[in-house]
């Protein structure tokens, strides 16, 4: 993530009386941005976050949510997927409100928030709580549009379409065959695929359940989802009792897990695209089924043009989130006698002689800085950095400056060791700094004019020359 760094000019308070020795003020600190949160966590609705003034980028973390394990008792069942990661700058406006949802994890059966498809429920015993199958991880996602009250299965299709960036849920797993074999010849459910695990930002694809004895053969792990098509589903095998086939994923969201008599496949996760529902496993009996597929991970994604540096991965933390991080913005306040000039002329008025303090941080230990003042450029002081990155320097501005319109310019070296600088209009009086009392300003034979100068800048990186 790019960091600005961030200097501080503080004014020295100047006496136009006996004994007028300057000094400089204590170094401001660096403007804080605005409260607001900075981790939304699930909560099963959509949430807010506004852009604070003066960001114009964010860098934000999405996780979505990993899918569901069956409940598994004394046998084996598949594990759910974890979901993906994407790691991203976007570009925003002040004031921008988006809407943000964070995934839900799938439970048995029950698929995630925002997407997560449903495991499928054995159709055989339908009461027990073996023989369901995994739902999908929900997805997490960052978009312009309100999904209003459609949010639990990804938003219609106008919400979708204003997606900004998108983590995919994982694909949930898929449950055992209950029964002789199941426990004798290892019938178990398939593992949901995991979400956006790679570079392109796909779902895995859900693992097969594995084979039950005499032609029980385990059921066919659904696909994981693409960013440019959702995951198809397991394939259904025929059975002698009821049975429902596994269905693909869709925009947004995944599809659900099929069933037979004693088994049923994983639901896909949500994501960019939702990943396929596992299929069960082939019925023959009661103690003959093979276990059932996982279903597909839904897929990771951000939108080109919107989005920079980034970055999609495998999550291993098991915790939907979205983390947003910023750098304050470059903001000017200039105090001059106790009043903030900020919105006024833009530029700061200075006296020949007047002594005031540059300081900053954020700079490169061991370098140095220089301050000088243009048209014609003059240095008027240099400073060597401190080991914490911070500098100061006293700087007088020559007596025989002309009056008008000049720059006062600070270069550099950032921590990082990019090149930088910053430059403050000024406007320099003909009304010299002399110690000795000044008509205009005298109140009862002494006066006094305390001059207060509060610059606090964003420092502009400069390109490098070419080598």
């Amino acid at each position: 993530m790019r960091r600005r760094n961030i200097l501080a000019i503080a004014g020295a308070a100047v006496t136009l009386a006996a004994a007028p020795a300057a000094f400089a003020q204590p170094m401001p600190q660096a403007p804080q941005a605005p409260p607001g949160p900075s981790t939304l966590s699930a909560i099963g609705s959509e949430q807010q976050f506004t852009v604070p003034p003066g960001i114009t980028s964010l860098h934000v973390k999405l996780v979505g949510a990993p899918g569901g394990s069956p409940a598994d008792g004394t046998f084996t069942s598949g594990n759910g997927g974890n979901g993906g990661a994407v790691e991203a700058d976007l570009a925003v406006t002040p004031g921008q409100v988006l809407y943000v949802l964070v995934g839900g994890d799938g439970g048995v059966e029950a698929g995630g928030f925002n997407g997560g498809g449903d495991g499928g429920v054995r159709t055989v015993n339908t009461g027990t709580q073996y023989g369901k199958g995994g739902g999908g991880g929900g997805a997490t996602d960052i978009r312009t549009v309100s999904c209003a009250s459609s949010c639990a299965n990804g938003g219609d299709a106008i919400s979708r379409a204003s997606r900004l960036i998108v983590a995919g849920g994982g694909g949930g797993g898929g449950a055992f065959a209950q029964g002789s074999y199941a426990s004798t010849s290892g019938a178990a459910g398939g593992n949901g695929g995991a979400a956006g695990a790679v570079v392109s930002g796909s779902g895995g694809n859900g693992a097969a359940g594995s084979d039950a004895g005499s032609g029980a053969t385990g059921g066919s792990g659904a696909g994981g989802a693409t960013t440019s098509a959702a995951g198809t589903e397991g394939t259904s095998i025929a059975s002698s009792v009821a049975w429902i086939a596994a269905t693909a994923g869709n925009a947004a969201a995944g599809g659900t897990g099929g069933a037979n008599g004693a088994s049923a496949g994983g639901g896909g996760g949500g994501g960019y695209f939702g990943g396929g529902g596992g299929a069960a496993g082939k019925y023959t009996s009661m103690d003959n089924e093979g276990g059932a597929g996982g279903g597909g991970g839904g897929s990771s994604w951000a939108k080109p043009g919107d989005t920079s540096n980034v970055s999609i991965t495998a999550d291993a933390s098991g915790s939907p989130h979205v983390e947003f991080s910023f750098v304050p913005p470059p903001d000017i306040d200039l105090v001059i006698g106790g009043v903030d000039r900020t919105n006024g002329s833009g530029r700061t008025t200075v006296s020949p002689g007047e002594e005031f303090t540059v300081a900053g941080q954020g700079m490169l230990p061991g370098s140095t800085v220089t301050v000088e003042i243009r048209s014609t450029p003059k240095v008027l002081a240099t400073a060597t950095v401190t080991g914490g990155g911070t500098f100061s320097a006293t700087v007088k501005v020559p007596s025989s400056i002309a009056a008008g319109a000049h720059t006062l310019a600070v270069r550099g070296t950032a921590a990082d060791g990019t090149p930088v600088e910053t430059t403050v209009p000024v406007l320099v009086s003909g009304l010299a700094v002399t110690g000795s009392p000044v008509t205009s300003m005298v109140k009862t034979g002494v006066a006094a004019l305390v001059v207060g100068l509060i610059l606090l800048l964003g420092l502009r990186r400069l390109r490098r020359p070419a080598a």
